[in-house]
């Protein structure tokens, strides 16, 4: 796994009044082809770079739904979709107009927008949007003085999130199959019990990894996908370091010897 979609991003920034993240710029170009592609972690992690980059000490000052988006999230039963719009109130319960952005994290392929603690914070408080890109999710960024390019926003962009000091965050899905959930503080930490380590955290280590291996009898690939052992891999990734650490994906999980699991681990 690598980061060269940074190094795209870093590149194309500068030859654009409007700041967005390069797994944008190529979801678009392929779907314009119609050559559909779905999000892999290094591209959520650009993502979450960028949002975190972009966010981070900004505070919300109107939040804009599309009218088929937010009908979809409401028939299934979306808080987001029926809170998001609306004004905080000093308990952080109500809505997240006037709230702060603190941080963006990510684990697997989710991405977590943290809000700033308000004040009189209480268990009930708004801390946290989850995100999922799904297929054909992503997110555009305008700074503060940016212009949009002729032909966007478009009819494909389901929300607009406005910050008090001018810029803006789009967010574009084509298929609408991304989510957004708002969560209160043990929401979160009961989401993140359900998940698997993430392979690109810094703590993330072979013993780890052969520890997940243990006792199961399923397949390798199987094993692999599962996102309550090991978060974020997909499809395309789990074959290629399959292959690369010469796995059948076909062997089951409790034949691997300990040279397999370490080659498995430094691809």
């Amino acid at each position: 796994m690598d980061y060269h979609c940074k190094h795209r991003f870093l590149a194309k920034k500068q030859h654009f009044h409007f700041f967005r993240n390069s797994l944008n710029y190529d979801l678009i170009k392929d779907r314009g082809a119609r050559k559909p592609l779905v999000p892999e972690l290094p591209e959520v992690e650009v993502t979450r770079n960028a949002l975190s980059k972009f966010m981070s000490g900004k505070k919300i000052s109107e939040v804009i739904f599309s009218e088929v988006w937010k009908a979809q999230l409401l028939r299934d039963g979306s808080k987001f979709a029926s809170f998001a719009s609306e004004n905080s109130n000093e308990l952080g319960t109500g809505g997240i107009v006037g709230r702060e952005i603190e941080t963006v994290s990510r684990v697997g392929k989710f991405y977590f927008i943290h809000l700033k603690q308000v004040k009189n914070q209480n268990p009930e408080s708004w801390t946290i949007i989850e995100g999922h890109l799904r297929m054909t999710g992503g997110w555009w960024l305008l700074p503060m003085g940016g212009e949009w390019p002729k032909d966007f926003p478009d009819k494909h962009c389901h929300l607009h999130i406005l910050f008090d000091d001018g810029s803006k965050a789009v967010y574009r899905d084509v298929r609408r199959f991304g989510t957004l959930r708002l969560m209160i503080g043990e929401e979160y930490l009961e989401r993140l019990q359900t998940m698997g380590p993430d392979p690109l955290a810094e703590e993330w280590e072979i013993g780890k990894m052969k520890n997940l291996l243990k006792g199961t009898k399923r397949n390798m690939k199987s094993v692999l996908l599962d996102q309550a052992r090991i978060s974020g891999l997909g499809n395309i990734y789990v074959c290629e370091v399959l292959h690369l650490a010469s796995i059948s994906p076909h062997r089951t999980a409790d034949t691997i010897k300990t040279k397999e699991s370490n080659n498995l681990f430094h691809e």
